[in-house]
């Protein structure tokens, strides 16, 4: 399948261009908010027409307060350190001997 990205404005606004014709699914999230949020409903896009979905309200994937947690979720894992590794480490598809 295909998938179209974009984001909101300030009011929560958005508009994707050039979509194919089909059956899509409507998914959102929320930097620093955990999960995924999915619309109800399938959005159908035929040839030439505009899609004008009103007033979507997503609800959490769960309740309660979070308890424990790795990372911050915004989708961006810049607070985990991914250091290089040492070269006595790596695999070398192709060694080289340089003299």
């Amino acid at each position: 399948g295909y998938q179209f990205w974009t984001q909101t404005d300030q009011n929560g606004s958005f508009l994707i261009r050039n979509v194919i014709p089909g059956t899509y699914s409507l998914f959102a999230w929320v930097p620093g908010t955990l999960g995924d949020y999915k619309y109800a409903y399938d959005i159908i896009i035929s040839q030439g027409t505009i899609v004008q979905a009103r007033n979507m309200v997503f609800k959490a994937p769960r309740k309660g307060a979070t308890l424990w947690e790795i990372g911050i979720p915004d989708r961006s894992a810049t607070e985990f350190f991914i250091p290089d590794p040492s070269p006595k480490f790596k695999i070398h598809k192709y060694k080289i001997e340089i003299e």
